[in-house]
């Protein structure tokens, strides 16, 4: 049973509500024990049982000067596999060294993938646009393509 209690707090860093949960059942049946569960207001199915889970949409600068556009659950353990190049049929296998020039962080896999989707459909200069966090120049770069 998932309640809200007096013992349910809110994460600072999110504001997601912790929930208590009890393994009391609804006719008051104990089965020992207690756990938290993140209530987030950012989950459409309600309780999200994964309490860090993040990913990121990242950037990264090949060699050759061409930029490659990802998503990922563990940014440093993708970096280290690009870097070391495990998959040698991969874009950036043969465009060694790399540089991270970007990376922002969601919350949701559809969103991370929705964003990811969008910025491999766009030009070099609105992926270099969000690069160097100037956010407010992609209407205009968006207008010029046209």
């Amino acid at each position: 049973m998932l309640r809200y209690s007096k013992h349910s707090a809110r994460d600072k860093n999110t504001g997601d509500v912790m929930l208590r949960h009890s393994k009391h059942s609804a006719q008051g049946k104990t089965g020992g024990g207690s756990a938290m569960l993140r209530h987030s207001k950012h989950s459409e199915r309600g309780y999200n049982l994964n309490y860090m889970k993040q990913y990121f949409v990242y950037i990264l600068l090949c060699a050759d000067n061409s930029y490659y556009t990802g998503i990922t659950n563990d940014i440093e353990r993708r970096l280290r596999e690009h870097q070391s190049g495990t998959d040698q049929k991969s874009y950036t296998y043969k465009r060694r060294p790399l540089k991270l020039v970007f990376h922002e962080m969601f919350k949701e896999v559809d969103q991370a993938i929705a964003f990811e989707k969008q910025v491999k459909g766009w030009s070099r200069a609105k992926k270099e646009a969000i690069i160097n966090r100037t956010w407010e120049q992609l209407p205009d770069l968006a207008k010029r393509r046209t």
